[in-house]
């Protein structure tokens, strides 16, 4: 089932068609049941496709960080926000903020398609420690108050914690040397 937005004279709204799913995707259904929601974005395929030409040609490596998923979403990701509240995607239009969680398996898929030598997806709060956020939150430290370390610690552990920004936060490091 393939969901949309169309617009009729009366505005704006959700439909859907009954399709198979895109190309790439498809080698995957196996892994994936009639009830998984799959975002498909082909800005996303130009997105990719763009930065894996400019990567081929000139080598070099590319970090895409955002919140998102690996595995399929058990419910649907686009979400707007008003005010700091939840809002009805339909409502407010031009004032609220629309996002939603980027399908890190599609875009990892179209990175390969393309052939750059590596991509790999690790989890925020990982890759953070891999670059040593904890060792440089510790030097910082030396110099700084109590209630400022506390601070400083306390921001280091929301940036790494598994259970919020640490594993919700994927990277996508996209490499061609």
């Amino acid at each position: 089932m393939l969901h949309f937005v169309t617009q009729k004279n009366t505005g704006f709204y959700f439909d859907s068609i009954d399709t198979r799913s895109p190309g790439f995707i498809e080698a995957d259904k196996d892994e994936y049941s009639d009830k998984d929601i799959i975002e498909y974005s082909e800005e996303s395929i130009k997105f990719s496709d763009a930065i894996s030409e400019k990567i081929l040609k000139n080598n070099g490596v590319a970090i895409i960080i955002d919140y998102g998923y690996i595995n399929f979403a058990s419910g649907d990701s686009l979400q707007s926000i008003y005010k700091h509240k939840f809002n009805d995607v339909f409502k407010n239009l031009g004032n609220a903020d629309l996002t939603s969680h980027v399908n890190f398996r599609l875009l990892y898929a179209a990175f390969k398609n393309k052939g750059v030598k590596e991509v790999y997806i690790q989890n925020q709060g990982d890759f953070l420690k891999s670059l040593g956020i904890v060792e440089r939150g510790k030097f910082l430290a030396k110099n700084l108050s109590s209630e400022k370390e506390n601070d400083l610690f306390l921001r280091i552990n929301r940036l790494t914690n598994r259970n919020g920004m640490g594993d919700l936060f994927k990277c996508l490091i996209v490499e061609n040397f």
